[in-house]
């Protein structure tokens, strides 16, 4: 059995080279039975968000969607699940419970930098409203799990340009218009002025590709692990009497989509949307990282020179009205001559070090032969010819995955890359390995089969097999603007 969480990731380039890879597991997890009928691994996947998954589940896997649970007789009640709702004494219809609220902001004769400050400003100064309301309060327990529950505010970005121009005003401008606004509104009450609008006590975190997968831990763990605590805000002793620095947990975090699957942090319940996603399957996985536990608020700031921004805020009720109703289609192509030819290699590489005994190890490259590559030929091909056969009997959307024409690609990319190798190991010999390793000693004589992809720029290789160090080396999307 085999579980794949969050369905929706693959799509798109990482989809189509998924495929592929998906063929080697398929076939590396398969078995006879004592009749000599192939049984192929149950596949169970996830997601929230996704549409025309019978397509995206052909492409992936070659099989066929069985949805659960199956749809209910009311739309609320599914039987297995159910929306949380509440009646009170004399109503007649039921109230829908909803732990994230939805707000659009459409900024008008500012830029959205600005508009970004102020709101950021505004969420940073309640913090103090709220302790300056509930003073007589600042040691209990409630107070203090509600107080960091709002604390940390998300500023999520569609990319890493915009990150960067936050980043760089932080603390100039986020604290300079935090610090005019409280004096607005608070004044110098209760001296929280020292503790919310100075530099030395704002602090910001940040989960993006910039950072090192080290580094993204250690700032998910913190964002975890440092909550606020009123005793913490200044220096303090600890158990053993020692004086320890102040902690407190970043006032904002800086995001893009790395977050929008797998981060499960209770204290987030406070988001600001800096422009839509490119796909609203994005912006919904995204806004849901708050209210994870408690109720939570999502800002969605709309550029006014976006049309679709625009658009999004006009209909900004009815758009969250039927969110997931919105969700686009995934389109998915493994077996096109693109992809066949960027992620083909990956997959043989895959297939054969793992089904081919003495093919396995590194230095096992020098072991082909004319006969061991006919058989492995013969062995592949027959795969996607059956695969291909399959597809035939499906209706035309899905056939249309995996077609004669596609299957010809397929089959002249094998030969060619059985070539490269049954040749290569012919001029080098024993010297031939599949890659060269980075540590502990080797041999300077060594040649590798493998090449990635990004290691070149421009012309590509011609006797090596480019195979990628991850499914995530891809090549970047192209937009397209239609003017007429």
């Amino acid at each position: 059995m085999i579980i794949q969480d969050e369905l929706h990731l693959l799509l798109g380039p990482l989809g189509s080279a998924v495929s592929l890879y998906e063929c080697a597991i398929d076939q590396l997890c398969s078995r006879k039975d004592t009749k000599g009928n192939v049984i192929r691994p149950k596949i169970i996947s996830s997601t929230a968000t996704t549409r025309n998954t019978s397509l995206q589940i052909r492409a992936l896997y070659d099989r066929k969607v069985s949805i659960f649970p199956k749809n209910g007789t009311d739309y609320d009640d599914s039987f297995f699940a159910f929306y949380k709702r509440f009646k009170n004494e004399g109503d007649t219809d039921w109230t829908y419970v909803a732990k994230r609220k939805y707000m659009g902001v459409l900024p008008t004769g500012r830029t959205q930098m600005t508009t970004q400050i102020r709101l950021a400003a505004i969420l940073f100064v309640h913090r103090a409203l709220f302790e300056q309301r509930n003073y007589e309060l600042i040691s209990d327990k409630d107070f203090i799990k509600a107080a960091d529950y709002y604390y940390t505010v998300i500023s999520y970005f569609n990319s890493l340009k915009e990150v960067g121009k936050t980043d760089a005003q932080f603390y100039q401008e986020f604290t300079k218009y935090t610090r005019r606004l409280y004096k607005r509104v608070l004044r110098f009450s209760h001296m929280h002025e020292c503790l919310y609008v100075y530099n030395d006590h704002f602090r910001k975190s940040e989960l993006t590709g910039r950072l090192t997968g080290e580094e993204a831990v250690k700032e998910l763990a913190d964002a975890q692990n440092r909550k606020w605590d009123p005793q913490m805000r200044l220096p303090y002793q600890d158990e053993d009497n020692k004086w320890q620095r102040a902690k407190l947990p970043a006032d904002m975090v800086l995001a893009t989509n790395m977050i929008s699957v797998g981060l499960d942090v209770s204290r987030f319940n406070t988001i600001i949307m800096n422009s839509m996603p490119r796909n609203i399957a994005e912006y919904i996985q995204a806004s849901s990282r708050v209210a994870r536990e408690k109720e939570g608020l999502v800002i969605t700031l709309h550029s006014p020179f976006n049309q679709r921004d625009v658009s999004h805020f006009e209909k900004f009720r009815e758009f969250h009205e039927k969110l997931y109703y919105y969700v686009e289609p995934i389109s998915i192509t493994p077996f096109s001559p693109k992809s066949v030819e960027r992620f083909l290699p990956l997959y043989l590489a895959a297939i054969i070090r793992q089904k081919y005994s003495g093919l396995g190890n590194r230095k096992d490259a020098s072991n082909i032969n004319d006969s061991l590559s006919t058989k492995i030929k013969d062995e592949l091909k027959s795969y996607f010819k059956e695969r291909t056969d399959r597809s035939d009997t499906l209706p035309m959307q899905e056939a249309a995955i995996l077609t004669r024409g596609m299957l010809n690609v397929i089959i002249n990319q094998i030969d060619l890359n059985i070539g490269i190798w049954l040749d290569a190991a012919n001029r080098m010999g024993q010297n031939l390995v599949y890659y060269i390793t980075k540590y502990g000693r080797r041999n300077p004589n060594e040649v590798s089969l493998f090449a990635s992809p990004e290691d070149f720029e421009g012309d590509m290789p011609t006797d090596k097999w480019l195979v990628p160090n991850a499914l995530r080396v891809i090549e970047p999307e192209s937009v397209i603007h239609v003017i007429r």
